[in-house]
Parts: C-alpha cells; structure tokens; sequence
C-alpha cells in the first residue's frame, strides 16, 4: 500500500501534495499512522487537477480539500472502520480492468456519521482507485460487519 501519492503524478506536483500529507499527518494522534494515500484526479476541466488528497489511517479518513493552495492547508477527518454505508461508483470507458487514456472512474461515499467525499480517476489512475475501492470501502462497507 502506498504512503505517498501515486506514481500517476508528475514528480513536482508530487512532491507538493506529500509536503500537504506531511504537514497533515504531523497533526495525527500517535495511534494512527498513513496506511495508505490517493490523490483524485480531476474528470473535467476544474480549477485544480488534484481537488483533494485521501489518507487512510487504521481508523479514520483523512480529506484535503485543494491542496495546491498557496499557504492554506483545509482537511477533515472521520471514523472511516467499519463506517461506510453508501457507495457509488460511477465508471466511463473502463470495465474495472485495464484503463486507457479515455477511462474515467468516480467513488462517491458517505459514512454513518454524515461524513461524504468523492474520489476520482483519469486514464492509469483508474485501477489505482479500484484497489482504495476493493481494499478500503468495501472493507469498511456497514452492511457486511452487521451480521
């Protein structure tokens, strides 16, 4: 699992989304530690290709919201284990397999405490997204720790 952004970045724009992580999660409690870090991509012409950065944490879900702003850092957290009730997933011209350039993906979520988010892909980005999918949602997905 990666502790810092995907390698579907360009190494500068890279460099400043980990420094935001960094600063993040220097303000973490102890216990809960980076497991695992996604950065959306933007699906259309936005003011930012990266409108947000997700952390995952043994427990909780970090979101940054715009973090290639100037000298402003915005996140929220929540409990995100075993709190996931609702999830879309919304894909254009990929099959859950082999993206292309043309593949899109959308992740829409909301946990059991109001908390929602919504997380994106382009092109190679799209199985990265898949796998945060299939390893973090769907593991923490309410309706199967119930029983």
């Amino acid at each position: 699992m990666a502790t810092t952004v995907g390698t579907y970045i360009d190494q500068p724009i890279a460099d400043r989304l980990n420094k935001a992580v960094d600063v993040v999660c220097a303000n973490l409690p102890p216990n809960e530690m980076p497991e695992e870090i996604y950065s959306s991509v933007s699906l259309g012409q936005g003011a930012s290709a990266y409108p947000n950065v997700w952390v995952f944490t043994q427990h909780l879900i970090l979101e940054i919201r715009h973090p290639l702003a100037k000298d402003r850092i915005q996140f929220e957290l929540v409990r995100f284990k075993h709190a996931v009730d609702w999830i879309r997933v919304n894909a254009w011209n990929f099959a859950f397999e082999d993206p292309t350039e043309g593949s899109q993906l959308e992740l829409e979520f909301t946990t059991t405490d109001g908390f929602s988010g919504v997380l994106s892909a382009t092109g190679i980005a799209c199985r990265d997204l898949m796998d945060v999918y299939q390893r973090r949602f769907l593991a923490n997905f309410v309706s199967t720790h119930d029983e």
